[in-house]
């Protein structure tokens, strides 16, 4: 088996690519903000949770970026 990269050299990809990523822990998804929170306040939502990279509340558990972000950069 041949590493992705090694497949696609020389080919151009089209359109729009998506990246699904499920996990906690080291990816910190951040769906808290797309969750009804009215009765139960998620920790995620508070204004310090992403303030040192997003400068607002992102749902998620850590403060800036995470892995994730940094995979869908490439």
């Amino acid at each position: 088996m041949r590493p992705s990269s090694q497949q696609l050299s020389g080919r151009q990809l089209e359109g729009d690519a998506a990246l699904f990523i499920l996990g906690d822990s080291y990816l910190d998804a951040g769906n808290n903000n797309y969750i009804d929170t009215s009765e139960l306040q998620s920790a995620g939502s508070w204004p310090y949770y992403g303030r040192t990279h997003f400068k607002m509340p992102t749902g998620r558990f850590s403060d800036g970026r995470v892995a994730r972000d940094f995979i869908g950069e490439t």
